[in-house]
């Protein structure tokens, strides 16, 4: 391998890293800040996180230490292909959700992502930002709150049966459909492999309240939009991404919120309770709310999702936007 494609793959590992450094950054900003008041089982929890982000990053250094043995690179970072016969969920072998901000999952897709888990599809998170601007005190570090948002949205995975989850870093509120986010993503479509996306609208509705058009929402898709054509199956897009074994990749499917014209409805009956705890699991974004004590979330998501249901012919649904790739 070229001078100028290890040059790449280092960049590309120094991209990466953000997401473990960050984690270990706001648990041991909360050890030392808060040492005196906090509760035995937050600083255990703290301890978990850092022990994992360390784990994190050595994994993925012995990848580069493999690859420079080897002269090629680690075909650990590449999602395995299933096995011939293995068991399949109707059309959809792999999924991969990708979102703006810890918890967007939950709200817009948490009852789609139960039942396709359930029904046998591996299901992946890409979470683009690392949310530190989803809270009303200001005086909280960003790492701190980046620590606890990443926890709650790794407990609210498992709720549904994700697979794994990806933190890919960028700066919460900052985001835009350029390059490198673009890039990114298609990294992970090309690790993952996913026969269906599921991702936000890309263009602002104004027939819904203003927070689901939130402009992280926006960009994230349109870069994902990107990614999927041409990026993601383009060989000569993002050659380091080639370089490092990430093949091109075709997506057979995206799925977006269907705010207007939706033409896939998903029964999401069944899966409303686990649709609510998996929200419940980001307790940051709930503290000190108004509307608590009155059922809370989970009042609002059945009444909307309700009126969903209604025109599907179901008691609750979620809605969306297909769009087949060609």
């Amino acid at each position: 391998m070229s001078d100028s494609s290890w040059l790449e793959v280092v960049n590309t590992l120094g991209h990466d890293l953000r997401r473990p450094l960050s984690v270990i950054r706001g648990a041991a900003t909360l050890l030392l800040e808060a040492t005196d008041e906090l509760p035995k089982e937050s600083h255990d929890q703290m301890l978990g996180l850092i022990a994992g982000g360390v784990e994190e990053m050595t994994n993925m250094i012995e990848d580069l230490a493999a690859a420079v043995r080897s002269s090629g690179l680690p075909s650990e970072n590449v999602a395995e292909q299933p096995e011939a016969g293995a068991e399949k969920n109707g059309r959809f072998e792999r999924v991969l959700v990708v979102a703006a901000h810890p918890d967007d999952p939950e709200f817009g897709f948490g009852a789609s992502i139960a039942k396709l888990a359930d029904e046998g599809a591996e299901v992946y998170y890409c979470i683009c930002t690392d949310g530190s601007q989803g809270g009303e005190d200001p005086s909280v570090p960003d790492e701190r709150l980046s620590a606890t948002r990443y926890e709650e949205q790794r407990a609210a995975a498992e709720v549904l049966g994700v697979r794994d989850v990806v933190f890919l870093g960028f700066r919460d509120g900052y985001l835009a459909a350029n390059v490198e986010l673009r890039r990114a993503i298609t990294r992970e479509i090309r690790r993952v492999k996913p026969d269906l996306v599921m991702t936000h609208a890309p263009l602002r509705a104004t027939s819904i309240p203003i927070g689901a058009s939130h402009p992280d929402h926006l960009a994230v898709g349109e870069a994902t939009l990107a990614a999927v054509y041409p990026d993601a199956r383009n060989p000569r897009a993002y050659s380091e991404l080639l370089a490092q074994g990430f093949e091109p990749h075709k997506v057979k499917e995206v799925w977006l919120p269907g705010f207007d014209g939706a033409d896939v409805f998903i029964d999401a009956t069944p899966y409303m309770e686990r649709k609510i705890q998996a929200i419940m699991c980001h307790v940051s974004q709930f503290a000190d709310r108004p509307g608590m004590d009155d059922g809370g979330p989970g009042k609002w998501i059945r009444e909307r999702m309700k009126q969903v249901g209604e025109r599907a012919g179901y008691d609750y649904a979620e809605g969306f936007k297909r769009l087949e790739t060609g």
